[in-house]
């Protein structure tokens, strides 16, 4: 009998080895070695979501993370 969930799993998702492809490549490109604060997806530099350029939403994650594990902000 198929599971459902291992059969989906296995057409959506990458294999460990995969996932790791991009942080090897940011990790011991030579072309990268000065590179800081960049996104990288398959390999290639990318343009992050707007919300993840908001200045103001970043500041507010900290600090509720910060409260939440009872650290100052």
């Amino acid at each position: 009998r198929p599971r459902p969930l291992a059969w989906l799993a296995s057409r959506c998702m990458i294999t460990t080895e995969q996932g790791a492809l991009t942080t090897l490549h940011c990790a011991t490109a030579l072309e990268l070695a000065g590179a800081s604060g960049r996104y990288y997806d398959d390999r290639k530099e990318k343009r992050p979501s707007r919300l993840a350029d908001d200045a103001a939403l970043a500041t507010e994650l900290w600090t509720r993370s910060a409260e939440w594990v009872g650290l100052p902000a």
